[in-house]
């Protein structure tokens, strides 16, 4: 995984994940109504079957990122960014992160509407997945792609 802070990045990220809780609870997909949003597990056959995406697709989302298959205003966001060090990331996963106060929803789980999806401009590292339990911040690849 590389990061664009040097340093003590690698040590940091591993106490970091101790404290991030599993996946349980979490569908292996979900749509949000609301905006152009899923959830998803990651495929078995790039071994990244132990890690949830988010991809976004939507102009209300600041920054940009470096590369990017999926098109114009399409942001992808990961839960456990070990779990994929192919990507690229300019922040460290903060897993005791709350919601920002100006923090706006973007839309609501379609299973259930358990699930919760919010951004906050002034913070465009990270989006939040909040649901009765919990909020998870996931951090957001600015160089991505696609497994094949």
């Amino acid at each position: 995984m590389r990061f664009r802070r040097r340093g003590l990045a690698f040590l940091t990220i591993a106490v970091l994940m101790t404290g991030c809780g599993g996946t349980a609870g979490l569908p292996d997909s979900l749509t949000f109504t609301g905006i152009d949003a899923e959830l998803r597990k990651g495929p078995g056959h790039c071994d990244w079957d132990d890690t949830y995406q988010i991809h976004v697709r939507s102009d209300r989302l600041t920054g940009t990122d470096q590369r990017n298959p999926g098109g114009p205003n399409v942001h992808m966001f990961v839960k456990d960014p070990e779990a994929i060090p192919e990507y690229e990331y300019e922040v460290l996963p903060d897993p005791s992160r709350s919601v920002p106060a100006d923090a706006e929803k973007l839309g609501t789980g379609s299973q259930e509407d358990r699930f919760e999806l919010w951004y906050s401009p002034t913070d465009p590292h990270y989006i939040y997945l909040v649901d009765e339990d919990s909020t998870k911040a996931w951090v957001r690849a600015t160089d991505w792609g696609l497994c094949s």
